[in-house]
């Protein structure tokens, strides 16, 4: 008996988190009997406005303030916020709260870090009902706009000292579902800005930095894995051997959707730009009146009318690249949703995270490659979600379905 990855149990490396994931392929065929989730998807009956929402427009929040009568992305700071901007910087004595203060090793092993930041939310449309599978692509090139613009908004002033900003580090994200713990389903994301790169965010980083200097100073990691994916779906197309090899979901000419080789959630995917692209600002950097040197409120006006002089429905082959690059992006994230929402015939959950450089002019922005995380839950219907527990708690991370059978479910729905 010869070895089969679609059969036997197996690990893969995590380039990016420097880890192992257990895949265990065999596992797809056991019966379950396990919790469920009560997946009632009432989107079709859902209102376009909710007179009970405290994200829809015109709407009182619980601090009391009205929201805007909005008809594009709204964004405002978050009425409970993970983090706040203004307190004080815990002293070493603070401990003493908390360990006594005759342990000689008490600082040693018990340590504590005040945190500053901000947190906005991020509506995307004034639309109830909808989710991000359901907007068009002048209403996605408006969302693209307003994390690109929160994104130079808090991030420091060019030439600015890092241990003076309270902000060195941007996470955009979107939970989708109340599976991922979505508290209201009007169509949103979220910031977190914080004064420090994440740790996920900081291994990351780490690893890219060390594969190129194990390369080359201009090796990027995640060109090179983007380059060998679309060179595997080549040779998968070209090979009956290998047919069923190519872990690719969705591609155009600028933006590939995959199932990462080494994913751990069962339906998990990457987005990621086939260039070096370290930001969403490196989309547009090259577009007329777009200066990276200039200050934030300028470079944030002129961002804006670069947007707002587009033409989302154009695809022109004289195109300007930044204009491509966002159409491209656009549909690559609309594609993927869609795609997602067909394959139990429901609302799709998800969690959805964007990594790039941390803040814009950082010391690290030339190893980053931007590119968008989507971790969905659940694994056989809209009702069995995967859970991590046991071993995955204890050991590492493990998955049943192999990432080529997840992306082989994927693309059959195109």
């Amino acid at each position: 008996m010869s070895f089969d990855v679609s059969e036997h149990p197996h690990k893969r490396f995590n380039i990016l988190m420097n880890s192992w994931v257990l895949v265990s392929p065999h596992r797809a065929k056991r019966p379950w009997l396990g919790q469920t989730e009560n997946h009632d998807d009432d989107s079709k009956n859902k209102l376009k406005y909710d007179p009970k929402c405290y994200l829809c427009p015109g709407n009182k929040r619980v601090t009391g303030d009205v929201n805007a009568d909005y008809k594009e992305p709204y964004i405002f700071d978050n009425d409970f916020p993970a983090v706040l901007s203004e307190q004080p910087s815990n002293t070493p004595s603070d401990l003493f709260e908390l360990v006594s203060e005759q342990s000689k090793n008490s600082l040693d092993l018990f340590k504590i870090k005040s945190v500053r930041g901000r947190c906005q939310v991020i509506c995307y449309s004034p639309d109830h009902s909808l989710t991000f599978a359901d907007l068009s692509r002048k209403e996605i090139f408006s969302v693209i706009k307003s994390w690109l613009t929160v994104y130079i908004n808090l991030s420091p002033p060019l030439n600015s000292r890092p241990e003076n900003n309270n902000i060195n580090y941007i996470q955009i994200f979107e939970n989708k579902g109340s599976e991922m713990g979505c508290s209201n389903p009007h169509p949103h994301g979220q910031v977190w800005a914080l004064e420090s790169v994440s740790q996920k965010l900081s291994t990351e980083i780490n690893s890219m930095k060390e594969y190129a200097k194990e390369k080359s100073p201009h090796s990027c990691m995640l060109c090179d894995y983007v380059l060998a994916e679309t060179e595997t779906k080549t040779r998968s197309l070209n090979s009956s051997e290998n047919s069923s090899a190519n872990r690719i979901v969705l591609e155009n000419d600028t933006f590939v959707a995959l199932v990462p080789f080494w994913a751990v959630w069962p339906f998990e995917t990457m987005v990621l730009p086939k260039s070096h692209i370290s930001s969403l600002f490196d989309l547009i950097k090259s577009s007329p009146g777009i200066d990276i040197n200039s200050n934030h409120q300028d470079l944030i006006k002129n961002v804006c009318s670069w947007f707002d002089s587009l033409d989302p429905a154009s695809v022109s082959a004289n195109q300007s690249l930044g204009l491509k690059q966002v159409g491209d992006l656009a549909d690559i994230l609309s594609g993927i949703c869609k795609i997602y929402d067909k394959l139990f015939n429901c609302s799709f959950p998800y969690s959805m995270g964007i990594h790039q450089s941390p803040v814009l002019h950082h010391k690290d922005a030339e190893f980053c490659h931007l590119h968008f995380h989507f971790y969905p839950p659940l694994l056989r219907s809209a009702t069995v979600k995967k859970f991590l527990v046991g071993y995955e708690m204890m050991g590492e991370e493990q998955r049943d379905l192999t990432p080529e059978q997840a992306a082989q479910r994927l693309r059959d729905l195109i």
